[in-house]
């Protein structure tokens, strides 16, 4: 960590770097490596400039870079996906190779030779053995299997910067605040599949002397790059501007906030190559009276894209009480019951999520679904088919009724306080209704 600055100029710096090894340790046969790691590196950065007696900008800006890698996720292990943050597939499909690994490969590497296979002598009894216990379904070889399946490499970078402007204007009221920000995320990461050109052997006992070991070619792997999963990236702009007041005279104490808010969500290569949004606006009054007498109200004018025009935007208020009997005057003054606090609040919230999946926009119809089963349609010459025609189902209706799914949420609660306030107890009572729920 670095920090200073002077007077009207601060900074901070952060940096930081951290390894991991993982659950595998490094083997090499050629050029195959099956070690497991895991390496970050991560940053941060704080800028707060005074511009003026009144004004100040900050910016800030932080980023990770990571790359994880491990036994690769390709086809050899059987059951495995392509995702190299499935641990289930990669290393409960090893163990399970383990288990049933024939003892006769079961150790994989012999004088430096990969075995996946071995053979007898022609018309052996032991031949009909081998051709019984050399399957590969049931008689797995754990080590020439973790070599084979290469090396998986996943790269991940997220960027997040931030710009804050605050200008004081304790000119025209003493604690007014006008401020804005805006910030921007970045996340990238891409999957790599590395195989290495490995070749293979079967083992047979020498005919003449069965203590000595003879082996012979089987298979050699091909080797390459492979980056066609994995790939994924998305953005996020955020933007919001609000006015802040709050003032204390004698016992009462008040503060108002109003802000404005929006935010951008892009996906490359979603299902609908269309970015989605949300908008809307906070208004907040909070006030107290020596701490005794609390309330506050809140109010939210939320917009979003997923519905049609005319539903898009929803109300939803929130407003919230307490009182301190402890702080009365009439309440006297003892050290059994030191603290007692009542309070309750109302409030709505929304839901514009309706749905699991990645379908958005409910309220316009997919009509047809196309490329679906199909026929042939005409006569069949010989034995060649009629032209194929591919066929369309009927897809789903669009509702255009539909809007935010909203929860009404009750709270009602007390805390107490003991014994000079070493035993404290809180309970509260609360209730949840949802309604609009698609």
């Amino acid at each position: 960590n670095i920090s200073g600055g002077t007077d009207k100029v601060k900074y901070f710096a952060s940096f930081g770097y951290f390894n991991q090894q993982g659950i595998t340790r490094t083997y090499k046969y050629r050029d195959a490596n099956t070690s497991s790691d895991y390496n970050r590196f991560n940053f941060r950065t704080n800028f707060d400039i005074e511009v003026f007696k009144n004004l100040t900008i900050s910016i800030s800006s932080a980023g990770q870079f990571s790359r994880t890698g491990g036994p690769g996720t390709q086809s050899y292990l059987d059951g495995g996906s392509n995702d190299v943050n499935d641990m289930n597939a990669r290393y409960t499909t090893l163990m399970k190779f383990i288990y049933e690994a024939n003892p006769m490969i079961s150790p994989g590497l012999i004088n430096g030779h990969l075995i996946d296979g071995f053979e007898a002598p022609s018309g052996s009894i032991q031949q009909l053995l081998n051709q019984k216990h050399n399957s590969q379904t049931g008689g797995q070889n754990a080590i020439n299997n973790l070599l084979r399946s290469g090396r998986g490499i996943l790269d991940e970078s997220l960027l997040d910067n931030t710009i804050r402007i605050e200008h004081n204007m304790d000119y025209l009221t003493e604690n007014l605040n006008i401020h804005a920000t805006v910030s921007y995320q970045d996340d990238y990461s891409k999957y790599t599949q590395l195989r290495t050109n490995l070749p293979t052997y079967k083992v047979m006992r020498n005919e003449q002397n069965p203590n000595e070991l003879d082996y012979y070619a089987s298979y050699r792997e091909s080797s390459g790059t492979f980056e066609s999963w994995g790939y994924s990236n998305w953005n996020k702009l955020y933007i919001e501007a609000g006015i802040d007041w709050n003032q204390s005279f004698r016992n009462h104490n008040v503060s108002v906030l109003f802000l404005g808010k929006a935010s951008k969500y892009t996906m490359p290569g979603d299902d609908y190559h269309v970015s989605s949004g949300i908008m809307g606006f906070v208004g907040r009054v909070t006030y107290n009276y020596a701490d005794r007498y609390m309330a506050e109200i809140n109010v939210g004018y939320n917009g979003t894209e997923q519905f049609r025009e005319g539903k898009r935007f929803g109300l939803f208020p929130a407003y919230s009480v307490g009182w301190v009997p402890t702080l009365e005057k009439w309440f006297p003054k003892n050290r059994i019951l030191t603290f007692f606090k009542i309070r309750g609040s109302y409030g709505e919230v929304g839901n514009d999520r309706l749905a699991s999946g990645t379908r958005r926009f409910y309220y316009l119809p997919s009509t047809y679904n196309l490329d679906q089963a199909g026929y042939h349609l005409g006569q069949v010459v010989g034995s060649t088919p009629a032209a194929y025609y591919s066929g369309a189902t009927e897809g789903n209706i669009g509702n255009p009724d539909i809007t935010w799914e909203r929860a009404r949420k009750y709270d009602v609660g007390i805390e107490v306080k003991f014994v000079d306030d070493r035993l404290s107890i809180e309970y509260d009572y609360f209730y949840e209704k949802r309604d609009n729920i698609l």
